[in-house]
C-alpha cells in the first residue's frame, strides 16, 4: 500500500482486503476525531489482488498541522506502508 498526504485530504491506495484498511483506521480515525479534523470516508475499487485494490479517500474539514502529517507519516511508514507527502491529494 501506499499514501498520499495533503494538506485536507489522505489518500491510501493499494489495499487488497478490508483487514488492511481496518488496521490503518482503526488507530488512524481517533486521531483524526480527536484532532477536530472531521473525517469523511471514500471507498473507490475492488478487493482484489488482480485488481489495484482498493483507494480510500479520506477528505478532511481544515488543513492538517505539520505536526499531524508528521505523525500519521510515522504512523504509516511503521505499518510499512510508503508515504508520499507536500502533494495536494486532493487533485490526485
Amino acid at each position: 500500500m501506499n499514501c498520499v498526504i495533503g494538506e485536507d485530504c489522505i489518500i491510501i491506495r493499494g489495499a487488497v482486503t478490508m483487514w488492511d484498511l481496518k488496521r490503518v483506521l482503526d488507530d488512524l480515525n481517533p486521531l483524526l476525531l480527536l484532532k477536530g479534523y472531521e473525517p469523511k470516508y471514500y471507498f473507490e475499487g475492488f478487493l482484489s489482488p488482480e485488481e489495484r485494490g482498493i483507494v480510500l479517500t479520506i477528505k478532511l474539514a481544515r488543513g492538517l498541522s505539520k505536526e499531524d502529517k508528521r505523525a500519521i507519516k510515522l504512523f504509516m511508514e511503521t505499518l510499512g506502508i510508503s508515504v508520499t507527502e507536500g502533494i495536494d491529494a486532493g487533485e490526485k
